[in-house]
C-alpha cells in the first residue's frame, strides 16, 4: 500500500494519521490529487481540497474500467473510504454510487469510425481512377 501525489511525492506505509495529513495538503493550484494504490493496477484516487471537497475515483485490480464518484464528497466520507481502502476492507465501495468511466471508450470507437470512413474513401478514389 503507497500514495503517490500528483508532484510525485510518494508515501509508503500509511497510517491514519499520514492520510489525515494528506487530505489537509490537498489543494486545488497545486498538488491536487493523491493516489491511494493497493497494486500497481488497482487505486484510489482523491482529487480536491478539504474546504471544497472531493472527487474520487478508482480502478480495480485486473481491470482496465476507471469507476468515479458523480458527487463530491466531505473530508469525514472520504476519511471513512480511505480506511476502509487501506484496510482491504471491500465495503468502502458501497459507501457512495459510482459511474463508469467511458473515456476509454469514445476514443476507441471515433478511431473505429474513422478508418471505416477512410476505408470507404479509398475504395470509392479507387473506382473513380478506374474509370478514367
Amino acid at each position: 500500500m503507497y500514495a503517490k501525489l500528483q508532484s510525485g511525492e510518494r508515501f509508503d506505509l500509511l497510517s491514519n494519521e499520514k492520510v489525515e495529513s494528506i487530505l489537509k495538503n490537498l489543494h486545488p493550484e497545486y498538488n491536487a490529487r493523491a493516489t491511494f494504490f493497493t497494486t500497481d493496477d488497482e487505486w484510489l484516487s482523491v482529487i480536491g481540497c478539504i474546504s471544497d471537497g472531493f472527487a474520487l475515483s478508482y480502478q480495480a485490480a485486473g481491470s482496465r474500467t476507471v469507476y468515479y464518484c458523480e458527487r463530491m464528497l466531505t473530508h469525514v466520507e472520504v476519511k471513512a473510504i480511505l480506511a476502509c481502502f487501506i484496510q482491504g476492507d471491500a465495503r468502502w465501495r458501497a459507501a457512495v454510487s459510482w459511474k463508469r468511466s467511458s473515456r476509454f471508450a469514445a476514443p476507441a470507437l471515433a478511431i473505429a469510425v474513422a478508418v471505416v470512413i477512410i476505408s470507404i474513401l479509398v475504395l470509392l478514389l479507387l473506382d473513380l481512377v478506374k474509370w478514367f
